[in-house]
């Protein structure tokens, strides 16, 4: 039985948790120790107590009415020699390139910490506050935000402890699903585009349904479990629409650490660019996206004894710098925009030059990756990235590191010129490039 012996508490908008505990050391935790490997989690609480604006959907007429679940930014600190790395998932849709480059100035001179070795990501939720727009109110959330982001990497630095790397997955059923349908008429169609009551009658093909887990075992503090699974953000439904939340991460965290004292949960975006939490494309209801957050859980609990040891402890990092052709597809046609938010995204695809930068990072930690895509990724590209992998697992998170809109894939994108292909910024054949590219990158690392 684990020993905690430090908790720390702080309310709404202040220090979230950081708590500690102590267990039996395996054998895997004390080789740990004799090579140097440490980790910790630092987790800040970002609601705000007064109203703001809602990021996803029209935000300007999406006022935040009260709070369904507490939002939170998490930092988890990896340290082996004198490297240290960290891992951020934020509750937040995006986060774009103007906002992310001075977050990680700040960070990294309130913790010494290089920029280069600060990873971002967003949940995606789609109930969080509008950190990339401009609204009443929003200059002094964005200075509330900062701190306690900055907060979160020096907490988790003060909680680092000798640990054990353990790593694996498990598929889910029922909880993650393509957006694309076939419609009974012969149609696709979906929850962005489609036709109105026509019956779907299956999905277009299937979703990467794995929830991926790597836990850091620390034999005198809590556990660490991080948690990647690609799904939107977006099953509250009408009764909720105003209020914050996490969506389905704040039950899934929830309900492991209810049930699992001795452990603290990270909630990583997978590859979801295409995946939606359910088949339905009916309104969510609040009880369907907390039963939905809970079999995740579930489901993570379940498997907890089936991850493996994973070897080494070296940290590896790659930053590189890519040119892909920039999506000029169709500029003249806008019969599938049929609203001001869609003829924005055709205006900046017009304005695009021919090719654009995009940056890929990644990080090893023995023999495990992690890698943080920009813009919303396919589930094809991420399965991808896992499957053709050097390394014994690749951990997939995305919607961070400066970018937003979608990485449309061939099949199941510009295949059916969906929404996802009609905004995205990027031509088609370059998803299925960078895959590539993300894979060649960590062949490089372990090289």
């Amino acid at each position: 039985m684990k020993k905690i012996f430090c908790v720390f508490l702080a309310c709404v908008m202040l220090l979230g948790v950081c708590a500690c505990g102590g267990n039996q050391s395996s054998p895997e935790t004390t080789a740990a120790q004799e090579v140097g490997l440490q980790v910790g989690i630092g987790r800040t609480n970002i609601t705000p107590d007064y109203s703001v604006a809602l990021q996803g959907g029209n935000y300007k007429n999406r006022m935040s009415q009260g709070v369904l679940d507490a939002l939170y930014a998490t930092c988890i600190a990896i340290k082996s020699g004198e490297e240290i790395v960290l891992l951020y998932t934020i509750d937040v849709k995006l986060m774009t390139g103007s906002f992310v480059a001075p977050m990680k100035k700040l960070i990294s001179a309130k913790t010494g910490v290089p920029e280069n070795n600060i990873f971002l990501s967003a949940t995606h939720t789609h109930s969080g506050p509008a950190v990339r727009y401009s609204w009443d109110g929003s200059d002094r959330y964005l200075r509330e935000f900062n701190d306690y982001v900055v907060g979160a990497a020096e907490v988790a630095i003060r909680d680092l402890a000798p640990a054990a790397m353990f790593a694996g997955g498990v598929m889910t059923e029922g909880l993650a699903y393509v957006r694309h349908y076939y419609l009974l008429d012969g149609s696709i169609g979906g929850p962005n585009f489609g036709k109105d009551g026509v019956p779907r009658q299956s999905h277009v093909r299937d979703a990467d349904a794995e929830l991926q887990m790597v836990k850091f075992e620390r034999a005198d503090k809590k556990d660490i479990l991080m948690l990647g699974f690609g799904a939107h953000c977006t099953m509250n439904g009408k009764e909720t629409d105003l209020m914050l939340s996490a969506d389905y991460p704040a039950p899934t965290r929830e309900y492991i650490e209810n049930n699992n004292s001795d452990m603290l949960v990270a909630f990583f975006q997978g590859a979801s660019g295409d995946q939606v939490p359910s088949s339905s494309v009916d309104e969510k209801s609040t009880t369907e996206y907390r039963q939905h957050g809970q079999k995740l859980a579930q489901y993570a609990l379940d498997a907890l004894p089936t991850l493996k040891a994973v070897e080494g402890d070296g940290i590896g990092f790659a930053n590189q710098t890519m040119t892909y052709a920039t999506n000029k597809k169709d500029l003249d046609k806008t019969d599938n925009f049929n609203g001001r938010f869609e003829q924005k995204w055709i205006q900046t695809r017009k304005s695009l030059p021919p090719t654009r930068d995009m940056v890929l990072r990644a990080v090893t930690v023995g023999n495990l990756g992690f890698v943080f895509a920009p813009y919303e990724m396919f589930g094809e590209q991420g399965r991808y990235i896992k499957d053709n992998s050097p390394l014994d697992m690749t951990f997939i998170a995305t919607c961070g590191e400066g970018d937003n809109s979608y990485l449309a894939a061939s099949k199941g994108g510009f295949e059916y010129n969906s929404y996802e292909a009609q905004v995205c910024f990027y031509a088609e054949g370059v998803a299925e490039q960078a895959a590539k590219d993300f894979v060649d990158i960590l062949t490089l690392i372990r090289k």
